[in-house]
């Protein structure tokens, strides 16, 4: 009977293996308890799409080695792109060893199997345990691309909503714009803000106003007066979006909302919310519809 190692994901607790190794007995799955390790399970059909699996790896054999010229030769007979080998501490080669030994006498084939080489010592003598990698296409889920609306605050009050903003455009690989709205004020602060701190500045681009964005974006404005849903941001995936904000002071200006194609309002409080609180609201919406 085929076996199959799985190498259980870092987040995975004890008592989360121990409801997976019911929940797969359950299903019709032949599991036990990896002697090698405990954050390991053994099954005899592959488990795919599932979180928990970090990779998963068809078992081969063991086999306790003389030398390591003798698990040399037993690699010979597999066809291998590369090897992947998880040695103990105790044991007298490394990883590094292996493959500089293999390729002695042997070429890896661009076409072969990812080799899973385990080695521990056993009552003085070396076991080996070999395998092949499952290709990640078929165990891990593929994610889609989230593709995120660029963002713009107008005129920040303070330099801290910069640095919040600058830090959700690399959370979500989003432009920031910032209108300064002619404030040279305005525009003199943040320009001192971006070149004293050293940190990744991400996408950020400073501009007067959003005249220039109308035919490029569709303009959603967000403010306590605003009637539209937040669904409204994910519909009409045609054209880009532009998430805006006003300051922490006074919010959007009335001719900015004027301009906006949409406005909404995020709850049903009286109180509004922060640009940053607003934005990250917004983002996470659209990341928990998207996903």
């Amino acid at each position: 009977m085929t076996e199959y190692l799985i190498n259980l994901a870092r987040f995975v607790s004890y008592n989360e293996k121990k409801e997976i190794y019911r929940d797969l007995k359950n299903k019709g799955y032949f599991v036990s308890n990896d002697s090698w390790s405990y954050r390991r399970l053994i099954v005899n059909k592959p488990v795919k799409n599932k979180p928990f699996v970090a990779s998963l790896i068809e078992l081969k054999e063991t086999f306790y080695q003389n030398n390591l010229s003798q698990t040399i030769d037993r690699l010979s007979k597999y066809k291998i792109k590369e090897i992947k080998a998880k040695i103990e501490r105790n044991v007298p080669f490394h990883s590094k060893a292996i493959t500089e030994r293999y390729l002695k006498k042997y070429k890896f084939d661009p076409e072969g199997e990812t080799i899973y080489l385990e080695a521990r010592l056993e009552k003085d003598k070396v076991a080996i345990r070999l395998g092949f990698y499952l290709d990640d296409k078929e165990n891990i889920p593929v994610k889609k691309e989230v593709v995120y609306p660029d963002i713009g605050i107008e005129s920040p009050f303070t330099l801290g909503e910069v640095g919040d903003f600058l830090r959700l455009s690399k959370t979500f690989k989003t432009k920031v714009f910032i209108f300064t709205l002619n404030d040279p004020d305005c525009l003199n602060n943040i320009q001192n803000f971006l070149k004293e701190n050293s940190f990744d500045k991400g996408n950020i681009t400073i501009v007067k106003d959003i005249e220039s964005f109308r035919n490029e974006y569709e303009i959603i404005g967000f403010s306590m007066w605003g009637k539209d849903p937040l669904e409204t941001i994910i519909k009409n995936k045609e054209k880009k979006k532009l998430l805006l904000f006003g300051n922490e002071r006074r919010g959007l200006l009335k001719k900015t909302m004027d301009q906006c194609n949409k406005i909404i309002k995020i709850g049903s409080s009286s109180e509004p919310l922060r640009a940053t609180q607003a934005a990250s609201f917004a983002l996470g919406y659209i990341f928990s519809k998207e996903n």
